[in-house]
């Protein structure tokens, strides 16, 4: 059976690392820290009503009305402030371009004094507070008291949360949504910045397509750093490099990290980088320039004449697809915008391509990109935090360093491309350290008990996470198709939470948690939630548990 290979074959290739990683013991981990309480936020959009689907182990699954606001002629010019405001000059123009940039017309006046964003013939310096407020407010009553329970759930516990929101692409006003800057009121407080807690958000786009599987986290990256010559002063790259090297020269040094830096970053000369590179990159770092204009996201690379050349999300997908993150300290690379669709905006159409996207979705400066970039790496890399985690820290630095910066802490926006949810780690994280010491990874002869007595990886063999080759994923997703329904799929997950339970994980498994409508595709969410958080082995057993 299928099911029966494939667990044969975790158990032989996670016995090869465990005696692999015996010759070479690692230093302690630091003690387990609780997991991160998820929050999932399906927002739809139906004729001209709005709705939230949330669930989280918080407090279930539950369905709310989303009340904006702002209408359709509004949003746009709401944006326009917000975007406006990040130019550290505004209001006072030191350029006929910035100039133009900084004028409203009569009825862009009026619709923002409506909505209490133009005042004394400017934009409040304090605009983007309260925009936050309104989107706050949007959730309604019921979405309010359901984002309280899960922070005080969280609080109890003492876990970040992880809020997951998913996109559908037809819904793009809700998709323009700076999200990131919800802000409550009654605590004067952003929602993403809790106390000291490190609370992230992440986007889905929700699309009904097949994606590749993601690469599982690694022992040694390759990055490649473009900055394009246009629009920087030579300062402005060498203080970029340096944040960058911070963290990069450090990893090069133990010998986990490699890169490259190409100077005059023209098409051709990046398309024949790629095809003469030994190894496509990890990571694709880009400090530059960017816009949105005429529907579609565009980044500023070299003309090769001294000029500049706007590259388009087409062109950009077959040169960044592949990367396990792109990251783009590019003004407006997040931006999506009502005069295109969800996909003609950087950060979502690349997310598609590239397993996780970080984009700016207004403009941004360089100091505070600069300074994003220097956190970012810090804890991504060299202390090998979640992606998720890193995005969120890197926020809560640029909030609390300086007035000029904290206007921009909601800027950065992350894209994911996964369905199944679960932390995203470019270097393999250090495990995390038991209370009492596992049996030897030597000694096969003592089974782990799991449910009614039933057996399953030798004590001491970690459940590790694998390349999709050791395991038939399609042979595994058909068995599970053909021989489950909801009800017995409910069951199995029941049987892989125990196991998480008595393998000291702080997490269930349920099908809300796992999502998805029709039954394929929730077999195919549930594979892909525990084979990336490295529990397929618990997924695997519990099924030959179930079968016997």
């Amino acid at each position: 059976m299928a099911i029966e290979i494939a667990r044969l074959q975790l158990n032989r290739h996670a016995s090869r690392r465990a005696h692999d990683t015996s010759r070479h013991p690692r230093p302690s981990p630091p003690p387990p820290r609780p997991s991160p309480l998820q929050v999932t936020l399906d927002l739809a959009l139906e004729g001209s009503e709005a709705h939230i689907t949330w669930r989280s182990e918080a407090f279930g699954v539950k369905r709310t009305p989303l009340t904006l606001r702002y209408d359709s002629a509004t949003l746009p010019v709401v944006l326009r402030a917000l975007n406006v405001l990040q130019i550290p000059s505004y209001p006072n123009p030191q350029t006929e371009e910035l100039r133009h940039a900084f004028t409203f017309s009569a009825a862009e006046r009026r619709a923002l004094a409506n909505v209490r964003l133009w005042e004394r013939e400017r934009i409040p310096a304090d605009a983007s507070r309260r925009v936050g407020v309104e989107l706050f407010h949007a959730l309604g009553p019921d979405g309010e008291a359901l984002l309280q329970q899960a922070r005080n759930a969280a609080s109890t516990n003492g876990q970040s949360i992880n809020y997951i929101m998913r996109l559908p692409p037809e819904a793009l006003a809700l998709a323009m949504i700076p999200w990131e800057l919800l802000w409550d009121d009654r605590w004067q407080q952003p929602v993403l910045i809790r106390g000291n807690m490190v609370d992230s958000l992440e986007r889905h786009i929700d699309l009904d397509m097949a994606l590749p599987p993601l690469r599982p986290a690694g022992s040694r990256l390759h990055a490649l750093a473009l900055t394009p010559r246009y629009g920087l002063t030579n300062e402005q790259r060498s203080e970029e490099r340096a944040a960058r090297r911070q963290s990069w020269d450090a990893l090069r040094a133990e010998g986990l990290l490699t890169y490259d830096e190409l100077d005059l970053i023209t098409v051709p000369r990046v398309n024949d980088y790629l095809r003469d590179a030994p190894r496509r990159p990890d990571i694709v770092n880009y400090f530059g320039h960017g816009s949105y204009r005429d529907g579609q996201g565009v980044l500023w690379l070299d003309d090769g004449m001294g000029g500049r050349e706007e590259v388009s999300t087409a062109q950009l997908a077959p040169l960044l697809g592949g990367a396990r993150l792109v990251v783009l300290h590019a003004c407006e690379s997040g931006a999506v915008r009502s005069e295109g669709g969800l996909l003609t905006g950087l950060g979502p159409a690349l997310s598609l391509t590239a397993s996780a996207v970080v984009a700016m979705q207004f403009n941004v400066s360089t100091l505070a990109a600069t300074r994003f970039a220097e956190v970012l790496y810090d804890q991504l890399l060299r202390r090998r935090q979640s992606l998720q985690v890193a995005v969120a820290s890197a926020r809560q630095v640029l909030f609390t360093e300086s007035s000029a910066a904290s206007t921009c802490w909601y800027v950065p926006a992350l894209f994911l491309r996964a369905r199944a949810f679960q932390p995203l780690f470019l270097l393999t994280p250090e495990p995390p350290a038991l209370d009492e010491p596992a049996p030897s990874a030597h000694d096969e002869s003592v089974p782990s008990k799991g449910p009614a007595g039933t057996t399953g990886t030798p004590a001491g063999v970690p459940v590790v996470r694998l390349p999709s080759e050791h395991v038939n994923r399609t042979a595994l997703r058909r068995e599970l198709l053909a021989a489950y329904d909801r009800t017995r799929l409910s069951l199995l997950c029941a049987d892989i939470s125990e196991r998480l339970r008595q393998a000291r994980v702080g997490e269930r498994v349920d099908l809300d948690i796992v999502g998805g409508d029709k039954l394929e595709k929730i077999i195919l969410n549930l594979i892909e939630y525990l084979d990336r958080r490295g529990w397929l082995q618990h997924l695997l057993d519990a099924a030959c548990a179930l079968e016997g």
